[in-house]
Formats: structure tokens, sequence, C-alpha cells
């Protein structure tokens, strides 16, 4: 079910298939519907009460009918069929001269108004020079849901040399508690309740999320700043991705460009250590064979880093127990892994940048070299290249 009842708004750039929605051809982060079949509802919020005793109530009122008022013992006892809930308060919106619910969350909660969310991360991307348009943005289950889709770059930048990249940010939020304000990047664009699930399920590698207390304003600012500086990063690593994929390397190249990485700060008269070496050998084997390779070019060479401290040996052995596939994933993503990632794309892009390739090719050609010399007859690595 697309969830989309009469008093919500879905409006997007494209036709979708529920055929349910207004069609924009632009929309903007200041968009209202003048019919008020909008998305940018204010929220109100109240005291909540809890119906105690609603026989009683309806009993008391029919009397009231009847005898054109009621005594005040009666009207107390009206009174008492509500009672306060200090610790919770009730969210509502006004949908054509009628009262919605949207929540009962604890005192402590604090709304943010949908477009408060959306201008929070537009002005961030804005501030940056981030280059986005709005593709989606709607209310589900009588305005209690609440989603919006925005496409970063242009359709050109998710394909990276075969591999796909994903450029959509959606951001999310309910106003019953159901899930919280999420903002993630994902290829699925939002416009219905099958989407708003399946888009939670198909996130990316960025996600934040963000708990609607006191500091909710505060945070959510932030987190929109930190968003916008993702993307400024990623439409650098778009680009080194890019100029990656555009330069030829063999096996042999990609062999003598690791060693000569591995190589930095060590003399060339100075032999590699074997844990070096064997990190070598492991990294140019996977310039071919890694997930997606094919030992063609740079990218190639990037992606056997990538995938040696991820799920490789780069970032230790994993023995299956609980404890190591920890510290790989820590390491991977927060540690010496994640550093020897960056670390590298950051050096392959220098030598790009100062056209010092062949010479760095040379360099560890020598160090790779002087290296087996040393080996002993006895030494064997399957997956060493063969001169």
């Amino acid at each position: 079910m697309h969830e989309i009842e009469h008093t919500d708004t879905v409006i997007s750039t494209k036709k979708e298939w529920h055929d349910l929605q207004v069609i924009k051809e632009q929309l903007s982060k200041e968009i209202i519907d003048s019919d008020h079949r909008n998305v940018y509802f204010n929220i109100d919020e109240g005291t909540a009460y809890a119906d105690v005793n609603p026989d009683l109530r309806q009993e008391l009122i029919d009397i009231s009918a009847r005898q054109g008022g009621l005594p005040h013992d009666s009207i107390k006892e009206l009174i008492n069929t509500w009672a306060e809930c200090p610790e919770n308060k009730i969210l509502t919106r006004e949908f054509e001269g009628i009262r919605y619910g949207l929540g009962v969350p604890s005192a402590r909660y604090k709304s943010i108004p949908n477009q408060k969310l959306v201008e929070a991360v537009c002005n961030s991307l804005d501030d940056e020079g981030i280059n986005y348009s709005i593709e989606t943005l709607g209310t589900l289950r009588q305005g209690k849901l609440f989603f919006s889709s925005i496409e970063i770059a242009d359709d050109a930048e998710r394909l990276i040399n075969g591999d796909n990249f994903q450029f959509y940010l959606n951001l999310l939020q309910s106003h019953d508690g159901s899930y919280a304000m999420t903002m993630f990047d994902s290829n699925t664009r939002v416009v219905c309740a099958n989407t708003f699930k399946y888009a939670l399920g198909d996130q990316g590698d960025l996600a934040i999320k963000i708990k609607k207390t006191s500091n909710a304003d505060l945070r959510l600012d932030e987190a929109g700043r930190t968003i916008a500086n993702i993307y400024k990063g990623r439409d650098q690593f778009v680009y080194m991705m890019k100029r990656f994929a555009e330069v030829e390397c063999d096996s042999k190249k990609a062999e003598q460009l690791i060693s000569a990485y591995k190589g930095i700060g060590v003399d060339q008269n100075t032999i590699l250590s074997t844990r070096a070496f064997n990190q070598i050998v492991d990294i140019s084997h996977l310039h071919e064979n890694g997930i997606g390779n094919k030992g063609q070019t740079l990218y190639d060479l990037f992606n056997a880093v990538t995938e040696y401290y991820t799920s490789g040996n780069g970032t230790g052995h994993d023995d299956g127990s609980e404890n190591k596939a920890w510290k790989k994933y820590t390491s991977s993503e927060f540690g010496a892994g994640a550093d020897a990632k960056a670390g590298f794309a950051s050096w392959l892009a220098k030598v790009l940048d100062d056209n010092e390739l062949h010479a760095q090719a040379e360099i560890g050609k020598a160090l790779v070299s002087t290296k087996q010399e040393t080996l002993p007859a006895t030494y064997y690595n399957p997956k060493m290249i063969k001169a």
C-alpha cells in the first residue's frame, strides 16, 4: 500500500506509478501549496489527556441535553472523565478545518516541522556550493510521515568505471514516533510508503539520525552542515576516482606502484620487510582478481587497496569470532586500515598531479627486485607476479 491518504500531499518532478500527487517541474525548499494540502504544515503541541470514563461522560452529556444543564457536582464528574497525562503531549495538525492527531510523544519531545528539516540540509548544501535538486516532497499516513528525496550532482556522476555510487539524499521523519528523523544516501527515490520502507533498507554509508529532544534544533543544523561537508568531499572523491579510471595500469605496474608507496622513507638500497612484501603481493593480486576488478587501471589498484584493508588481510585475519570481526571492522572504518586507504588515495592523486607515475613505478620496481633477490629458494607465494 502507498499509504497516501486524502490529507496527504506528494509532490514530485516526475509522474509516479500511483498517480496521486501534484506534479511540479521544479521544487524548492520554500514550496507551500496554496490550497493548504501542503507538506509544510504547522505542528501544534497540546496537553495530552486520557479518556478514562467515556460511558459516564456520554451519560452526563445526555442528562445535560435533557435538562438544559448540569449541577456543579455533575460538571466536576464530567471534567474528571478526562485525566491529564503530564509526562506526554499531543501533536496535531489542521486540514480543511478539521484537526488531525499526529502523535502522543513524551513531554521532553521537540517537534521539528518538515520545512525546517529540508531547509537545514538545503541551506548547508547551498553554503557549500553543492549542485542538487529536490526531486520529491511528501507526507504519508495523514501527515504522520514526511519524506524528501534530494538528488546530488547529475546522473552522469553516478557511474564511475562501471561502479554505481549513491547520490540520492533522503530526508525522513515521523511525527508519531515510528521512525527517527534520519538523513541518508540511497539509490531509492522516495514517493510513497513502499519506497519509504525500501529506502531505509537501501542506505549507503552515510546516515545521520537525530533524537527530537530539547536541543534538536541545534543538532539539526549541525547535521545539515555535516551532510554538506561529506558531499563536498564526495565531489572531490568522484573527480579523483574518474581520474584513476582513465589511467592504464597493468598488474606489474600495480605491483611497482604499491611497492613505491610501501617503500616511502625507505632507501632504495634498504630491503623491504617480508611483511611489506607480502602486502604488496596480496594487493597486486587483488588489482586483477579483486571484487569487480579487471587489472587495467589505477582505479583497479585503488579498489585493490580498499578491499585489502576492508575485508582482506590488511586489518588482520578474521577467525569467525565476534571479537575479531569487530576489531577488523573498526580498523577498516576508523583505525589504521582507514588511514591506510585514505593515505594511499592521497599519495596516488599527488603522484598523478606531479606527473611522477613512471618515476614512482621505477622506484617500486627496484625495491621489489631487491627484495626478491633476498628471498630463499624455498619461498613460495602463489599470488606473486612473475617477471
